[in-house]
């Protein structure tokens, strides 16, 4: 088919040479688009990690009997000053729970898979070629 009637047709396909072969600039532009975002990749020496647990865990907490808040599986989502979530992250078993971030400001937001538990937001300041510390607490409501 002639390329002025693929224009027409709406089907153009515009093509280049790289390395003496025809390409299609369609293709050869995502390639490049996934070579710049591989080179944007965030850095795994700085971000946030800590451990997340929930409390309290005794539905009455009585002088000399340690009752200490339980590891919890939560889900974290961290969003940029802008609200742009840049990571979700869940916890293990442990309460443990790592994102790789590249330095910024960051705000924590605890999700909730109902009413209770829950956290609040808290707001980190990550800085270069370290994780910063921030532990999050979920509150099971019990009093």
């Amino acid at each position: 088919m002639h390329p002025r009637s693929q224009w027409a047709a709406g089907r153009a396909r515009i093509t280049t040479m790289i390395m003496g072969r025809p390409h299609h600039t369609k293709s050869t532009l995502v390639v490049l688009l996934a070579i710049l975002l591989a080179a944007a990749c965030v850095p795994s020496d700085s971000g946030i990690e800590g451990y997340i647990t929930a409390g309290p865990a005794c539905p009455v907490v009585q002088v000399g009997v340690p009752c200490p808040d339980r590891p919890y599986a939560g889900t974290l989502a961290i969003t940029t000053a802008n609200g742009l979530t840049v990571a979700r992250v869940t916890a293990d078993s442990s309460g443990y729970y790592s994102a790789a971030l590249a330095p910024g400001t960051y705000t924590i937001h605890p999700e909730s898979p109902g009413i209770l538990p829950r956290g609040n937001a808290v707001t980190v300041v990550v800085l270069p070629h370290q994780f910063t510390r921030q532990d999050v607490l979920y509150d099971t409501g019990i009093r």
